[in-house]
This record gives C-alpha cells, sequence and structure tokens, in this order.
C-alpha cells in the first residue's frame, strides 16, 4: 500500500526576495533520476575543479560575462564590472575575486549548513584543485560558454571535459591524501559566469548561461566519462562561480539603470550556498519536494528541496522537511501525540534548540509532522 505522508512545520523564516520575487527556473529539468547516492553513513568528500570557457573577444550578448572568471578592478576595489553605475552601496554577496580561497568558503558555508543541518551526523571534507600550470589555478575547456548551454547532454560534457582536464592533478591529490575509493567523492565543477537558474521580471537576454545542474549517469549517457584511478566519474555538480546578476551588464538591461531611483540593486543579490545545498541534496538522495515535471513548489519556503533553498536570497536556505531528516536519520527524537496525552496544551520548542518532531497519526497510513 502506499503510503502518504503530511506534514505541518511552524517557521519563522526569511522570505526570497523583499523588493523583487525571482522564481527558480532550473528545477524542472534538475530530477533525482539517479539512485547511485553517495553514503551519508560514512565522511564525504567534495573535491571542487574552477574551469572557464574560451574568451569571447567579441562579447556575445547571450551569455553574462566574457568567459572567464571576475576578478578585482584595480582601479577601483569595490567594483568589479566594467560599468562607470555604482550599482550598490552596501554589502556584496560572494564578492570576487573568483579563486581558490572564495570556493573554499563556498564549500565552507555548506559543509557548516550540512553539520547543523544532520544535527552533526553528516561529515564533509572538501579540497579545491588548482591548475599548477596556470597563473590562477584555473582550467581551461576547449568552447565559448555558448556551445554548452544548449542541452542536458552537452551540460553532461562540459562537466566530463573540466573532470578529464585536471584528471592528473585529481590522482595526484588522491594519492598524496592516501585516498584509495572514490565511492563516496563528490566532484564539483565551479565554471565562469552565471547560473541560468532563476526567473527575472523581464526579458533575459542571457539565454545561453549555464544552468546549474546534479550530473547523473543519464546526464552523461552518450557522454566519454572520465576515469580517475580505475572509477568511471559518473555525477557530480555542475555550479557558477556565483549567482549575482549585479556583477554584469544584463543587470542593467533587465532591471534598468540603478542610478534612475526605480530600484535599488543591493535587493537583488544572490548568494551560492542555497542552491549548492539543494543540488548537493540529490548527491545524498534528498528527494524532491516539489513537482519535478513542471517545477510547481511542493512544501514552497519549508524545505531545502524546494523554494526553501532560496530563503534569504540563497544565504540561509532553510533545513530539508522533517520527514527527509527522520529519512537521513537526522532527526530522532519523534514523540507521538495521542489520547493518551493529558495536556491540552503542547509546548514545541524551537528546532535550532532542541530537535524535536511531533507526529500525530491520522490513520494507519497517514499522520501528520510538527515542528517549530
Amino acid at each position: 500500500m502506499k503510503h502518504f505522508i503530511s506534514y505541518i512545520s511552524i517557521l519563522a523564516y526569511l522570505s526570497a526576495y523583499d523588493s523583487v520575487a525571482l522564481d527558480i527556473k532550473s528545477m524542472a529539468s534538475t530530477k533525482n533520476r539517479s539512485e547511485d547516492f553517495l553514503d551519508i553513513s560514512k565522511p564525504v568528500i567534495m573535491i571542487g575543479i574552477m574551469v572557464q570557457f574560451l574568451k569571447e573577444e567579441v562579447d556575445n550578448p547571450k551569455t553574462s560575462g566574457n568567459g572567464h572568471f571576475l576578478s578585482k578592478n584595480l582601479e577601483n576595489y569595490n567594483v568589479f564590472y566594467e560599468s562607470n553605475i555604482e550599482r550598490c552601496d552596501g554589502f556584496f554577496v560572494d564578492r570576487p575575486p573568483h579563486n581558490q580561497k572564495y570556493f573554499e568558503s563556498q564549500f565552507e558555508a555548506v559543509k557548516n549548513y550540512y553539520y547543523s543541518a544532520s544535527n552533526g551526523n553528516l561529515s564533509i571534507s572538501s579540497t579545491v584543485i588548482e591548475n599548477p600550470h596556470s597563473e590562477n589555478g584555473y582550467y581551461d575547456v576547449a568552447n565559448e560558454m555558448e556551445y554548452y548551454a544548449k542541452s542536458d547532454l552537452l551540460l553532461g560534457e562540459l562537466f566530463s571535459e573540466s573532470i578529464g582536464l585536471a584528471k592528473i592533478d585529481i590522482e595526484n591529490y588522491l594519492e598524496n591524501e592516501f585516498i584509495e575509493s572514490l565511492d563516496n567523492i563528490l566532484f564539483v565543477v565551479f565554471h565562469a559566469g552565471l547560473g541560468q537558474d532563476f526567473t527575472y521580471p523581464g526579458f533575459d537576454p542571457t539565454i545561453y548561461d549555464i544552468k546549474s545542474a546534479y550530473i547523473d549517469d543519464l546526464m552523461l549517457d552518450g557522454v566519454t566519462k572520465t576515469i580517475i584511478n580505475g572509477y568511471s566519474i559518473n555525477k557530480g555538480l555542475l555550479l557558477p562561480e556565483t549567482q549575482n546578476i549585479i556583477y554584469y551588464d544584463v543587470v542593467e538591461d533587465i532591471f534598468g539603470n540603478p542610478n534612475s531611483g526605480t530600484l535599488d540593486l543591493c535587493e537583488i543579490q544572490i548568494g551560492m550556498t542555497g542552491i549548492f545545498s539543494f543540488l548537493f541534496g540529490y548527491s545524498i538522495g534528498l528527494p524532491a519536494m516539489f513537482n519535478t515535471e513542471n517545477g510547481d513548489p511542493g512544501i514552497g519556503c519549508f524545505g531545502l528541496m524546494d523554494y526553501g533553498s532560496n530563503n534569504g536570497r540563497g544565504v540561509l536556505p532553510v533545513f530539508p522537511n522533517p520527514w527527509s531528516r527522520i529519512k537521513s536519520g537526522w532527526t530522532s527524537n519523534v514523540i507521538e501525540l495521542n489520547s493518551n496525552n493529558n495536556s491540552d496544551t503542547i509546548f514545541i520548542e524551537p528546532y535550532n534548540l532542541v530537535n524535536k518532531v511531533f507526529k500525530v497519526k491520522i490513520t494507519e497510513d497517514e499522520y501528520f509532522l510538527i515542528e517549530n
């Protein structure tokens, strides 16, 4: 018999955006199709690779940036884009330069998130491999960004090509760290440019930015997989250097000149932690909590594996929903409420103080989960 499980989650959360509503559009095409998950009972190792595209000598208006990573403007430390317009006079999210140290910080944020979400049960370590033959540590793929953006198959090609470029350096790292098995290693390819992951309020001309994705066997079907120490690399993550459109000229095409006073561009910035944590969730078997056929929300802002990954502008994603945490073994303190409870009022302590979930059975096959 199929069991239907509902839950109620009483949360105080930050809305995704205060002044501009943006929808995540990559969810519908990112399905949890593979069952080859990482083993969350063991430590997980994430290995990052930084790749940039063939530089656009003539700017392609259908992509963000010129194919290379963002760096500091040497004339003005606080400006990271080619514009004389001051786009934000406040805090910059995911500030360049986007180098090894920056991506190590992205790893750290996700590790801290999952340490808290798992109640200390999930152990993650990470490293970012640098290209020793490049001044900035980046690897260079063979084509411009637009080439890889046109199909899921080409996203798989970008992932596998990137791992192949770093093959020798990865194997040297594994040897130096005495790592023999790759069973619980997740490769993360960070590429230059924005992710094509959000629907903006207006026409977005950069239609050939790269979608963020959890790469699995189906996306690599037809792609030559890279072999590392005898292991065929058949899963990983594909992520941009940033989700913050404020660093690219396309922000003015979509939102207009910020000097017009119609919009504070500080308020449309997006952080990387949300989408990174969301896609990592696929790799450890967290089920999607939205309609994977059309992207319609299921539990919305109340769970990581739906629009909750975008809470706090992608900087403060909400935890996975209680059902997923229980199934993962991260929440064991489940208290069943029934007619034998002798109190008319039950105080539900905040989750961040006590990892406690209440269960109310409705029928033999259905129950509610309640948490604060």
